[in-house]
């Protein structure tokens, strides 16, 4: 998957499909749900809708549950070829504040909350 995945959701009910840009949350949120590792053999159809699930809360475009969504999501696709850019512009020198100071602030709650992040 490239950095930030374009993806076609086909809802049960809506006229047109509607695009949303999946990232590293919804991948992470993907594999603590499922237990699978999106690292491992090709993109299932699961791990497609999943990610977009999670990318649709994120960007809010539904509040639905992920039972919901799947009882009414039709079809997903990724959009070959179109990846959304950064969301931030890039840090000057391409380098980042961690290979700097060999430090970062990732954070985790290390609990599984079944939620996508929003």
């Amino acid at each position: 998957m490239a950095a930030n995945q374009i993806i076609e959701v086909e809802l049960d009910g809506d006229e047109e499909p509607l695009r949303v840009t999946a990232d590293g949350r919804d991948v992470r949120w993907y594999e603590s749900e499922s237990g699978q590792s999106s690292l491992v053999g090709p993109m299932s159809l699961t791990m497609l809708a999943m990610m977009a699930y999670s990318a649709g809360r994120r960007q809010k475009l539904w509040a639905m549950t992920w039972e919901e969504f799947d009882e009414k999501c039709l079809w997903v696709k990724p959009i070959s070829g179109e990846t959304a850019g950064p969301t931030r512009p890039a840090r000057g020198g391409g380098s980042s504040s961690r290979s700097r100071s060999g430090q970062g602030s990732a954070s985790s709650s290390g609990k599984k909350q079944g939620t996508p992040p929003s």
